[in-house]
């Protein structure tokens, strides 16, 4: 089984159900025969139930709390002059750390570590821009069009997915999914971000741009492998976002 982003598509659709009645019956027979496609998709079924309990999407910060009282409980400890007996221990639960890495291990994702989640905002900061509105856009001469891509332009992202979610239902242009994806990232909708970016497809004049935003859109999720991996598409692709993406990758 290769991890690639498609298997990780086709995973997140047959966990929210949006998989035909074919597909999801081909996908579990799939699942059935090969064992490690089935750890993967219960590892993320765990990581889709964490990330929707608001309690642990302070995941990161509880990792910190822990690590500090892991270490003042060290510091006590040196302080002791006695050796110190089982009763007298330290009576820390390290447990809860081993948990902790084995959570993030076993679902393959490379998380950033807390003393550089500021500095990564301030690089996705640096290098975020919304895909532009250019003016063979505005002159398509769609009046329901134009007002969605002037409140675009204007950043009223709120009003703008809606109507671009709704416009996608008969329309399948691969520019709309980078409005509509960007949109979710100026809402804070990076996960809906990321699925819209996907389906830009590679022969499509917009995917470098896709792959750009992707690497945003996980850099924001501080999800550091993820990030990494379509950095080096965007350089691969050797377009308009190499020497950013180039720059980016540098600094991360």
């Amino acid at each position: 089984m290769e991890r690639t982003p498609e298997l990780f598509d086709t995973i997140e659709a047959y966990l929210n159900d949006t998989l035909s009645v074919e597909q999801k019956e081909a996908f579990e027979q799939q699942m059935q025969a090969d064992k490690a496609l089935a750890k993967e998709v219960a590892q993320h079924r765990e990581m889709q139930s964490a990330l929707s309990d608001k309690k642990t999407l302070d995941f990161r910060e509880k990792i910190q709390k822990i690590r500090t009282e892991m270490l003042a409980s060290e510091e006590d400890a040196d302080k002791e002059v006695v050796t110190l007996t089982p009763e007298k221990a330290p009576n820390f639960p390290y447990w809860k750390l081993a948990v902790a890495a084995v959570f993030v291990i076993g679902l393959g994702v490379l998380v950033w570590d807390n003393g550089t989640t500021d500095s990564n905002k301030d690089l996705y900061a640096m290098y975020y821009k919304p895909f532009p509105v250019d003016d063979t856009t505005r002159g398509e001469g769609k009046e329901e069009l134009s007002a969605i891509y002037k409140s675009y332009k204007g950043g009223a992202y709120e009003k703008v997915i809606p109507a671009l979610e709704k416009h996608l239902i008969t329309s399948e242009k691969q520019k709309l999914r980078l409005y509509l994806g960007n949109s979710y990232l100026g809402t804070d909708q990076a996960k809906k971000a990321a699925q819209q970016f996907r389906k830009v497809t590679e022969k499509s004049m917009f995917y470098e741009d896709a792959q750009w935003y992707l690497a945003l859109t996980y850099l924001k999720l501080q999800v550091k492998d993820s990030t990494k991996y379509f950095l080096k598409n965007v350089l691969d692709y050797k377009g308009i976002h190499e020497q950013k993406a180039k720059k980016l990758l540098e600094k991360l």
